[in-house]
């Protein structure tokens, strides 16, 4: 999937997924991507933050919520409110 992109850009990594999405790490900016499925074949890198803002925030934190559907009742989220992280 991200071949492609990192045909142009070298310094693309992926480092996960999120819902079968491709999670991206430039490893020379430190800047972390999510790649959105759409119908077409266009895959728009949608930017996250650096890799530190996005562990703090959408790992741990309160913007989980924004790339993850329906996690009111998702196990992660439920760790984190458990033990009181976010």
């Amino acid at each position: 999937m991200v071949e492609h992109r990192q045909n142009e850009k070298k310094s693309l990594i992926s480092i996960g997924q999120i819902l079968y999405e491709p999670l991206i790490l430039d490893t020379i900016s430190g800047n972390v991507y999510i790649f959105s499925r759409d119908d077409d074949d266009e895959m728009p890198m949608t930017k996250r933050g650096d890799l530190e803002y996005f562990l703090i925030n959408y790992v741990f934190g309160d913007k989980y919520q924004e790339i993850i559907p329906d996690y009111e009742g998702d196990e992660w989220m439920l760790f984190l409110k458990h033990n009181k992280i976010t």
